[in-house]
């Protein structure tokens, strides 16, 4: 993200709530757990066609781009050294 590169990966966990609209967060096929099993092509048709459209789809690929990087400002050292000072002088502080 910080390269200005939409980042694609699964909707499982915290990465819609980290990527936010800097990627793309598809579902992966039913049953996915990881591990050895390996999807069919079927199955990953639109990942893949995530990633050939940012490739072929120069305005798109930049609009994504911009999008991308809006979002990883939220996670620049500067803004997270913020929140957590803020988070941690508010705790820190006796009542």
């Amino acid at each position: 993200m910080a390269n200005g590169i939409a980042v694609l990966a699964s909707d499982r966990g915290t990465l819609p709530e980290t990527l936010d609209d800097g990627g793309f967060l598809p579902t992966p096929p039913e049953g996915f757990t990881g591990g050895l099993a390996t999807p069919a092509d079927r199955e990953v048709a639109p990942w893949v066609a995530t990633i050939e459209r940012l490739w072929d789809d120069p305005a798109w690929e930049a609009r994504h781009r911009e999008l991308v990087l809006m979002e990883a400002g939220r996670w620049a050292p500067d803004a997270v050294a913020g929140r957590y000072q803020y988070f941690f002088g508010s705790i820190a502080r006796p009542d």
